[in-house]
């Protein structure tokens, strides 16, 4: 009988302990995703967490799926909150922002139980974005979305060794540092880039993105008179 109970236990424990980040196959593959491999958790719910890349040194998505044994609908239009660690939470409003802001940024999108949306531009001579950092050098990520009754629910992942997994499975140099910003030619690459790098804060507000939109009307076509508004 004692060896009945622990047996219990044991698979107890395996339905609800974490499991280790893997390399799988890149299931969100279409023809501008080259890359075949994305790192991926699973939780004890059932829900997951994944990272994948679009093209060679491309930009890097991050996939949370929920358990299809969990059947309150999520409400994706509210965004949720990442936090990793005691860091401050991370709100991908300002992913879904860029929807309604008219610019040529595709960073959130979603279906029934899966959200998908932009977390590292890509560019490693640039650097990391703050997410990916807190990602690779964290122990636990909580993800908090809302449900369509109201509620909200969490989900937490493990981050311990994650680093090795997600650099290998997205082709990052090991040498890749943190965000730095660089020159771009074009006035349209560098709205862009300011975009982009508004994204990778995580602790900034959405304020930056309102203002880009305010200084790129303003700027007609110059970088120099967008700096002048935006700076």
């Amino acid at each position: 009988m004692r060896g009945f109970f622990s047996l219990l236990f044991l698979l107890f424990i395996s339905l609800v302990a974490p499991a280790d980040w893997i390399i799988e196959k890149n299931s969100n593959s279409s023809p501008t995703n080259t890359l075949d491999e994305m790192a991926i958790v699973k939780n004890g719910l059932g829900d997951s967490f994944s990272l994948y890349r679009i093209s060679d040194s491309g930009e890097v998505w991050a996939n949370f799926t929920i358990s299809k044994d969990f059947t309150d609908p999520a409400d994706w239009n509210t965004p949720p909150m990442l936090r990793i660690d005691s860091n401050k939470p991370i709100s991908l409003s300002r992913q879904k922002d860029l929807q309604v802001m008219g610019v040529a940024v595709d960073a959130y999108k979603w279906r029934q139980d899966q959200l998908e949306f932009l977390i590292w531009h890509g560019k490693e001579s640039e650097g990391l974005s703050d997410t990916m950092v807190q990602i690779m050098e964290g122990k636990e990520l909580v993800v908090r979305y809302y449900l369509s009754r109201g509620r909200y629910r969490e989900s937490s992942f493990p981050l311990t060794e994650a680093k090795t997994t997600i650099t290998s499975a997205l082709a990052i140099k090991n040498n890749t540092s943190h965000s730095t910003q660089q020159t771009k030619t074009t006035f349209k690459e560098y709205v862009l880039l300011e975009i982009k790098q508004c994204l990778q804060q995580a602790e900034s507000s959405n304020s930056c993105l309102r203002r880009i939109k305010e200084c790129r009307n303003k700027a007609d076509q110059e970088i120099g008179q967008f700096n002048r508004c935006y700076r």
